[in-house]
């Protein structure tokens, strides 16, 4: 199923590393009128594909560093 999480926020994309609450997912589905079941595979949309293709790798992943969630460093 998929979320479109920026659309329900009314952003063409999310702002870099903004959280993506199990709120906001549950208003989301509210509002495209689905139901998350038990067992469902959620595709989130965030808007960052469109930012990679649009302004590049180097807007997608400043200074070519990947951040890794839950670490203080970044993966280079």
């Amino acid at each position: 199923m998929l979320l479109d999480v920026a659309r329900y926020k009314g952003v063409p994309n999310l702002a870099p590393n903004q959280q993506i609450t199990l709120d906001d997912l549950l208003k989301t589905a509210d509002k495209q009128k689905v139901k998350i079941e038990k067992h469902d595979i959620l595709v989130i949309r965030t808007g960052w594909m469109d930012v990679f293709y649009e302004q590049g790798p180097d807007a997608f992943f400043p200074n070519k560093a990947i951040a890794s969630p839950g670490s203080p460093t970044s993966l280079r």
